[in-house]
Protein backbone atom coordinates (compact mmCIF):
# COMPACT_ATOMS: atom_id res chain seq x y z
CA UNK A 1 0.00 0.00 0.00
CA UNK A 2 3.18 2.29 0.45
CA UNK A 3 4.05 2.25 -2.89
CA UNK A 4 0.64 2.42 -4.43
CA UNK A 5 0.34 5.70 -1.95
CA UNK A 6 3.72 6.82 -3.45
CA UNK A 7 2.89 6.02 -6.45
CA UNK A 8 -0.22 8.24 -6.40
CA UNK A 9 1.33 11.12 -5.09
CA UNK A 10 4.52 11.40 -7.98
CA UNK A 11 1.12 10.69 -10.41
CA UNK A 12 0.26 14.09 -9.05
CA UNK A 13 3.09 15.99 -9.13
CA UNK A 14 4.50 14.96 -12.47
CA UNK A 15 1.02 15.79 -13.54
CA UNK A 16 0.73 19.45 -12.31
CA UNK A 17 4.55 20.12 -13.84
CA UNK A 18 3.70 18.52 -17.36
CA UNK A 19 0.38 20.31 -17.33
CA UNK A 20 2.47 23.59 -16.11
CA UNK A 21 4.60 22.79 -19.05
CA UNK A 22 2.19 21.48 -21.76
CA UNK A 23 -0.39 24.91 -21.33
CA UNK A 24 1.55 27.56 -23.35
CA UNK A 25 2.51 25.09 -25.75
CA UNK A 26 -1.08 24.38 -26.23
CA UNK A 27 -2.00 27.57 -26.82
CA UNK A 28 0.80 28.67 -28.96
CA UNK A 29 -0.47 25.55 -31.28
CA UNK A 30 -4.30 26.97 -30.97
CA UNK A 31 -5.24 23.68 -29.71
CA UNK A 32 -7.61 25.77 -27.68
CA UNK A 33 -11.89 25.33 -27.02
CA UNK A 34 -13.12 28.76 -27.57
CA UNK A 35 -16.27 30.28 -26.25
CA UNK A 36 -19.71 30.00 -28.52
CA UNK A 37 -23.27 29.00 -28.27
CA UNK A 38 -22.70 25.58 -26.34
CA UNK A 39 -19.80 26.57 -24.50
CA UNK A 40 -20.23 28.94 -22.10
CA UNK A 41 -16.86 29.43 -20.53
CA UNK A 42 -14.71 32.37 -20.60
CA UNK A 43 -11.79 32.87 -22.86
CA UNK A 44 -9.30 30.15 -24.58
CA UNK A 45 -9.08 26.99 -22.83
CA UNK A 46 -6.13 24.96 -23.52
CA UNK A 47 -7.06 21.44 -24.45
CA UNK A 48 -4.21 19.10 -22.70
CA UNK A 49 -5.42 16.20 -20.90
CA UNK A 50 -4.70 13.88 -23.52
CA UNK A 51 -0.96 14.44 -24.05
CA UNK A 52 -1.09 15.15 -19.57
CA UNK A 53 -2.14 11.66 -18.97
CA UNK A 54 -0.42 9.88 -21.48
CA UNK A 55 2.89 11.39 -20.70
CA UNK A 56 2.41 10.77 -17.15
CA UNK A 57 1.26 7.08 -17.33
CA UNK A 58 3.95 6.26 -20.12
CA UNK A 59 6.85 7.60 -18.12
CA UNK A 60 5.31 6.52 -14.64
CA UNK A 61 4.91 2.52 -16.31
CA UNK A 62 8.44 3.05 -17.50
CA UNK A 63 10.00 3.90 -13.95
CA UNK A 64 7.59 1.40 -12.15
CA UNK A 65 8.26 -2.59 -12.21
CA UNK A 66 5.06 -3.85 -12.80
CA UNK A 67 3.54 -5.09 -15.48
CA UNK A 68 1.19 -3.09 -17.80
CA UNK A 69 -0.57 -3.90 -20.76
CA UNK A 70 1.80 -2.33 -23.88
CA UNK A 71 -0.51 -1.91 -26.54
CA UNK A 72 -2.80 0.19 -24.22
CA UNK A 73 -0.05 2.70 -24.62
CA UNK A 74 0.59 2.68 -28.65
CA UNK A 75 -2.87 2.46 -28.81
CA UNK A 76 -3.44 5.19 -26.21
CA UNK A 77 -0.93 7.25 -28.40
CA UNK A 78 -2.82 7.11 -31.44
CA UNK A 79 -6.01 8.02 -29.49
CA UNK A 80 -4.64 10.99 -28.35
CA UNK A 81 -3.28 11.88 -31.82
CA UNK A 82 -6.41 11.80 -33.20
CA UNK A 83 -8.50 13.58 -30.28
CA UNK A 84 -5.55 16.48 -30.53
CA UNK A 85 -6.22 16.24 -34.55
CA UNK A 86 -9.77 16.81 -33.74
CA UNK A 87 -9.99 18.85 -31.08
CA UNK A 88 -7.78 21.80 -33.25
CA UNK A 89 -9.51 20.49 -36.76
CA UNK A 90 -12.96 19.11 -35.65
CA UNK A 91 -12.53 15.52 -37.64
CA UNK A 92 -16.08 14.12 -39.09
CA UNK A 93 -17.66 11.89 -36.87
CA UNK A 94 -17.64 9.27 -38.90
CA UNK A 95 -14.14 9.33 -40.06
CA UNK A 96 -13.07 9.66 -35.64
CA UNK A 97 -15.94 6.31 -35.42
CA UNK A 98 -13.51 4.85 -38.35
CA UNK A 99 -9.99 5.30 -36.46
CA UNK A 100 -11.27 4.54 -32.91
CA UNK A 101 -12.44 0.60 -34.67
CA UNK A 102 -8.97 0.83 -36.16
CA UNK A 103 -7.08 1.68 -32.89
CA UNK A 104 -9.27 -0.85 -30.98
CA UNK A 105 -8.95 -3.75 -32.92
CA UNK A 106 -4.51 -2.85 -32.55
CA UNK A 107 -4.96 -2.81 -28.76
CA UNK A 108 -6.79 -6.01 -28.86
CA UNK A 109 -4.32 -7.56 -30.96
CA UNK A 110 -1.47 -6.79 -29.15
CA UNK A 111 -2.48 -6.77 -25.45
CA UNK A 112 -4.65 -10.25 -26.93
CA UNK A 113 -7.84 -9.18 -24.57
CA UNK A 114 -10.74 -10.98 -25.88
CA UNK A 115 -14.00 -11.32 -24.29
CA UNK A 116 -14.83 -14.22 -23.55
CA UNK A 117 -16.84 -14.52 -20.38
CA UNK A 118 -20.25 -12.23 -20.40
CA UNK A 119 -21.70 -13.82 -17.27
CA UNK A 120 -23.58 -15.94 -18.20
CA UNK A 121 -22.79 -19.25 -20.85
CA UNK A 122 -19.44 -19.30 -19.45
CA UNK A 123 -18.44 -22.44 -21.18
CA UNK A 124 -20.42 -22.58 -24.24
CA UNK A 125 -19.33 -18.61 -24.97
CA UNK A 126 -15.30 -19.11 -24.33
CA UNK A 127 -15.54 -22.07 -27.22
CA UNK A 128 -12.09 -21.26 -29.00
CA UNK A 129 -14.52 -21.49 -31.90
CA UNK A 130 -16.06 -18.16 -31.04
CA UNK A 131 -12.90 -16.58 -31.31
CA UNK A 132 -14.19 -13.83 -33.97
CA UNK A 133 -17.06 -13.17 -31.63
CA UNK A 134 -14.53 -12.49 -29.03
CA UNK A 135 -12.49 -10.28 -30.85
CA UNK A 136 -15.80 -8.17 -32.08
CA UNK A 137 -17.36 -7.80 -28.64
CA UNK A 138 -13.80 -6.05 -27.48
CA UNK A 139 -13.60 -3.81 -30.17
CA UNK A 140 -17.47 -2.96 -29.30
CA UNK A 141 -16.40 -2.33 -25.94
CA UNK A 142 -13.26 -0.09 -26.23
CA UNK A 143 -15.42 1.98 -29.21
CA UNK A 144 -18.46 2.44 -26.79
CA UNK A 145 -16.20 3.29 -23.80
CA UNK A 146 -14.60 5.40 -25.44
CA UNK A 147 -17.41 7.70 -26.82
CA UNK A 148 -18.99 7.26 -23.37
CA UNK A 149 -16.46 9.09 -21.32
CA UNK A 150 -16.10 11.79 -24.65
CA UNK A 151 -19.53 12.19 -25.00
CA UNK A 152 -20.00 12.52 -20.88
CA UNK A 153 -17.18 15.05 -20.83
CA UNK A 154 -19.63 18.46 -20.58
CA UNK A 155 -19.28 19.97 -17.49
CA UNK A 156 -15.71 21.11 -15.43
CA UNK A 157 -14.32 17.96 -13.57
CA UNK A 158 -17.20 15.29 -15.17
CA UNK A 159 -15.42 12.93 -17.20
CA UNK A 160 -11.97 12.36 -14.97
CA UNK A 161 -13.83 12.28 -11.79
CA UNK A 162 -16.53 9.74 -13.37
CA UNK A 163 -13.23 7.71 -14.04
CA UNK A 164 -12.00 8.51 -10.41
CA UNK A 165 -15.20 6.63 -9.07
CA UNK A 166 -15.06 3.69 -11.54
CA UNK A 167 -11.17 2.90 -10.35
CA UNK A 168 -12.20 2.84 -6.69
CA UNK A 169 -14.88 0.67 -7.48
CA UNK A 170 -12.95 -1.74 -9.78
CA UNK A 171 -10.38 -2.06 -6.85
CA UNK A 172 -12.95 -2.53 -4.47
CA UNK A 173 -14.77 -5.12 -6.78
CA UNK A 174 -12.20 -7.58 -5.51
CA UNK A 175 -12.43 -6.95 -1.92
CA UNK A 176 -16.30 -7.35 -2.37
CA UNK A 177 -15.95 -10.63 -4.58
CA UNK A 178 -13.60 -12.31 -1.71
CA UNK A 179 -10.76 -12.06 -4.04
CA UNK A 180 -7.11 -10.79 -3.76
CA UNK A 181 -6.59 -7.34 -5.56
CA UNK A 182 -3.82 -7.90 -8.20
CA UNK A 183 -0.97 -5.56 -7.75
CA UNK A 184 -0.47 -4.38 -11.04
CA UNK A 185 -4.39 -3.76 -11.45
CA UNK A 186 -3.71 -1.50 -8.02
CA UNK A 187 -0.55 0.34 -9.66
CA UNK A 188 -1.89 1.14 -12.89
CA UNK A 189 -5.18 2.68 -10.94
CA UNK A 190 -3.06 5.00 -8.77
CA UNK A 191 -1.12 6.07 -11.75
CA UNK A 192 -4.00 7.08 -13.71
CA UNK A 193 -5.86 8.33 -10.56
CA UNK A 194 -2.91 10.80 -9.30
CA UNK A 195 -2.56 12.29 -12.92
CA UNK A 196 -6.31 12.75 -12.95
CA UNK A 197 -6.47 14.56 -9.41
CA UNK A 198 -3.82 17.04 -11.48
CA UNK A 199 -6.10 17.77 -13.98
CA UNK A 200 -9.03 18.18 -11.47
CA UNK A 201 -6.95 20.82 -9.32
CA UNK A 202 -6.41 23.28 -13.08
CA UNK A 203 -10.36 22.37 -14.79
CA UNK A 204 -11.69 22.79 -11.48
CA UNK A 205 -10.14 26.19 -10.89
CA UNK A 206 -7.97 25.74 -7.83
CA UNK A 207 -5.54 27.66 -9.53
CA UNK A 208 -6.39 30.98 -10.90
CA UNK A 209 -5.74 31.35 -14.57
CA UNK A 210 -4.51 27.91 -15.18
CA UNK A 211 -7.91 26.25 -16.39
CA UNK A 212 -7.25 23.58 -18.63
CA UNK A 213 -9.84 20.70 -20.93
CA UNK A 214 -9.63 17.19 -21.11
CA UNK A 215 -10.63 17.67 -24.78
CA UNK A 216 -11.61 14.66 -27.03
CA UNK A 217 -7.98 13.54 -26.51
CA UNK A 218 -8.10 13.16 -23.00
CA UNK A 219 -11.39 12.19 -22.54
CA UNK A 220 -11.42 9.49 -25.27
CA UNK A 221 -7.86 8.10 -23.96
CA UNK A 222 -9.17 7.63 -20.33
CA UNK A 223 -12.04 5.70 -22.17
CA UNK A 224 -9.21 3.48 -23.90
CA UNK A 225 -7.59 3.06 -20.50
CA UNK A 226 -10.76 2.28 -18.53
CA UNK A 227 -12.47 -0.16 -20.99
CA UNK A 228 -8.86 -2.29 -21.32
CA UNK A 229 -8.46 -2.31 -17.49
CA UNK A 230 -12.34 -3.48 -17.18
CA UNK A 231 -11.17 -6.47 -20.21
CA UNK A 232 -8.20 -7.13 -18.47
CA UNK A 233 -9.62 -7.42 -14.96
CA UNK A 234 -13.13 -9.27 -15.76
CA UNK A 235 -11.77 -11.64 -18.85
CA UNK A 236 -9.24 -14.63 -17.28
CA UNK A 237 -7.43 -15.65 -20.40
CA UNK A 238 -6.34 -11.62 -20.11
CA UNK A 239 -5.73 -10.95 -16.51
CA UNK A 240 -2.05 -11.42 -15.53
CA UNK A 241 -2.64 -12.95 -11.90
CA UNK A 242 -5.71 -15.13 -13.03
CA UNK A 243 -8.01 -13.33 -10.79
CA UNK A 244 -10.93 -11.69 -12.10
CA UNK A 245 -13.96 -9.82 -10.84
CA UNK A 246 -17.84 -10.75 -12.41
CA UNK A 247 -17.60 -10.24 -15.71
CA UNK A 248 -21.11 -8.28 -15.69
CA UNK A 249 -19.72 -6.08 -12.66
CA UNK A 250 -18.03 -3.95 -15.54
CA UNK A 251 -21.72 -3.24 -16.97
CA UNK A 252 -22.47 -1.50 -13.37
CA UNK A 253 -19.09 0.13 -13.06
CA UNK A 254 -19.52 1.59 -16.43
CA UNK A 255 -23.50 2.05 -16.28
CA UNK A 256 -23.85 5.76 -16.38
CA UNK A 257 -21.84 7.27 -19.13
CA UNK A 258 -22.56 4.08 -21.21
CA UNK A 259 -26.33 4.79 -20.54
CA UNK A 260 -26.63 8.20 -21.40
CA UNK A 261 -24.55 7.71 -24.74
CA UNK A 262 -26.50 4.74 -25.68
CA UNK A 263 -29.80 6.74 -24.80
CA UNK A 264 -28.94 10.09 -26.10
CA UNK A 265 -27.83 8.43 -29.57
CA UNK A 266 -31.15 6.53 -29.64
CA UNK A 267 -32.89 9.64 -29.26
CA UNK A 268 -31.30 11.76 -31.79
CA UNK A 269 -31.61 8.42 -34.57
CA UNK A 270 -35.26 8.46 -33.67
CA UNK A 271 -35.53 12.13 -34.38
CA UNK A 272 -33.93 11.36 -38.09
CA UNK A 273 -30.76 13.01 -36.65
CA UNK A 274 -26.84 11.71 -36.64
CA UNK A 275 -26.56 9.64 -33.67
CA UNK A 276 -23.36 12.13 -33.63
CA UNK A 277 -25.38 15.23 -33.76
CA UNK A 278 -24.51 17.72 -31.16
CA UNK A 279 -27.81 18.73 -28.66
CA UNK A 280 -28.39 19.41 -24.96
CA UNK A 281 -29.94 15.67 -24.02
CA UNK A 282 -27.04 14.32 -22.53
CA UNK A 283 -27.66 13.60 -18.48
CA UNK A 284 -25.61 16.88 -17.43
CA UNK A 285 -27.95 18.74 -19.48
CA UNK A 286 -30.74 17.51 -18.13
CA UNK A 287 -30.12 17.99 -14.93
CA UNK A 288 -28.49 21.53 -15.08
CA UNK A 289 -32.20 22.09 -17.28
CA UNK A 290 -34.00 20.73 -13.53
CA UNK A 291 -32.07 24.16 -12.33
CA UNK A 292 -28.84 22.11 -10.61
CA UNK A 293 -25.70 23.99 -9.91
CA UNK A 294 -22.58 22.45 -12.03
CA UNK A 295 -21.51 21.72 -8.36
CA UNK A 296 -24.85 20.00 -7.72
CA UNK A 297 -24.75 17.88 -11.56
CA UNK A 298 -21.38 16.36 -11.12
CA UNK A 299 -22.55 15.91 -7.63
CA UNK A 300 -25.35 13.92 -8.39
CA UNK A 301 -23.79 12.16 -10.81
CA UNK A 302 -21.22 10.95 -9.47
CA UNK A 303 -23.09 9.59 -6.46
CA UNK A 304 -25.12 8.34 -8.63
CA UNK A 305 -22.85 6.21 -10.33
CA UNK A 306 -21.46 5.47 -7.14
CA UNK A 307 -25.08 3.61 -5.68
CA UNK A 308 -25.75 2.06 -8.91
CA UNK A 309 -22.40 0.34 -9.28
CA UNK A 310 -23.12 -1.06 -5.44
CA UNK A 311 -26.55 -1.80 -5.78
CA UNK A 312 -25.52 -3.77 -9.17
CA UNK A 313 -22.53 -5.37 -7.04
CA UNK A 314 -24.91 -6.66 -4.65
CA UNK A 315 -27.30 -8.45 -6.97
CA UNK A 316 -24.75 -9.89 -8.57
CA UNK A 317 -23.39 -11.53 -5.13
CA UNK A 318 -26.48 -12.36 -4.31
CA UNK A 319 -28.35 -13.47 -7.18
CA UNK A 320 -25.72 -14.51 -9.72
CA UNK A 321 -24.79 -13.23 -12.93
CA UNK A 322 -28.04 -13.90 -14.69
CA UNK A 323 -30.12 -11.79 -12.30
CA UNK A 324 -27.42 -8.83 -12.64
CA UNK A 325 -27.64 -8.68 -16.56
CA UNK A 326 -31.30 -8.76 -16.10
CA UNK A 327 -30.88 -6.00 -13.44
CA UNK A 328 -29.46 -4.06 -15.82
CA UNK A 329 -31.70 -4.40 -18.30
CA UNK A 330 -34.11 -3.24 -15.87
CA UNK A 331 -31.69 -0.39 -15.04
CA UNK A 332 -31.97 0.71 -18.65
CA UNK A 333 -35.33 1.00 -19.41
CA UNK A 334 -35.64 2.90 -16.14
CA UNK A 335 -33.41 5.54 -17.38
CA UNK A 336 -35.24 5.56 -20.74
CA UNK A 337 -38.61 6.14 -19.07
CA UNK A 338 -36.67 9.22 -17.13
CA UNK A 339 -35.51 10.52 -20.46
CA UNK A 340 -38.68 10.36 -21.86
CA UNK A 341 -40.73 11.94 -19.02
CA UNK A 342 -38.12 14.80 -18.63
CA UNK A 343 -38.16 15.79 -22.22
CA UNK A 344 -42.16 15.80 -21.93
CA UNK A 345 -41.42 17.99 -19.25
CA UNK A 346 -39.39 20.34 -20.74
CA UNK A 347 -41.88 20.37 -24.03
CA UNK A 348 -44.53 21.49 -21.87
CA UNK A 349 -42.27 23.92 -20.25
CA UNK A 350 -41.45 25.29 -23.08
CA UNK A 351 -44.58 25.28 -25.03
CA UNK A 352 -46.19 27.17 -21.99
CA UNK A 353 -43.00 30.08 -22.27
CA UNK A 354 -43.80 30.23 -26.09
CA UNK A 355 -47.65 31.05 -25.73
Amino acid sequence: MFVAFLVAVSSLGAGMLVAFFLRPIAIDLGIVDKPGERKLHVGEIPLIGGPLILLVTLIGASLISVDFPEGAFIAGGLIVMLGVMDDKYDISAKLKLAMQVAIACLVIFLDKELIVDIGILQNDFANPSLQPVHFGLAVLAIVVGVNALNLIDGIDGLAASIVLVILLNANLAFIFSGLPLPSDILIQSVLLAGVLCSFLVFNLGLISGKKIFLGDSGSMLVGLYITNMLIEISQAPASNSGVTIPATLCLWLTAVPVTDMLVTSMGRVLKGKSPFAPDRTHLHHRLTDLGLSKWYVLLTILGASTIIFWAGAAITRQFGEAASLLAYVLYFASYVIFVIAHSRAQNEINSVIAE
